[in-house]
């Protein structure tokens, strides 16, 4: 997955982007999409779901190893998927 951090810090310290957010309708099904630009460099990247969003912006703060930020029951909820679907969900 890319990076759209500048420089690609260790330690993300400020980051500035653009989110862009907006429903389509699959199978009758309202879901929400979501793409993030780097506010220096340009460069986008796509979201399927808000969750893939939530997933890619913990990872990259660095809350997804802490934990930090997680609602008990969405952290109940990863623990119960098996290992593979954690990241993708």
């Amino acid at each position: 997955m890319a990076d759209l951090r500048v420089g690609h810090e260790e330690q993300l310290e400020y980051w500035s982007c653009l989110l862009r957010l907006w429903r389509v309708s699959e199978q009758g099904e309202s879901i929400w999409r979501a793409s993030l630009q780097n506010a220096r460099t340009g460069e986008r990247m796509g979201f399927a779901s808000l969750e893939a969003l939530y997933d890619y912006l913990r990872a990259e703060t660095g809350l997804e190893e802490t934990g930090q930020g997680i609602k008990e029951e969405e952290r109940q909820r990863r623990e119960d998927l098996p290992t593979d679907e954690r990241r993708t969900r």
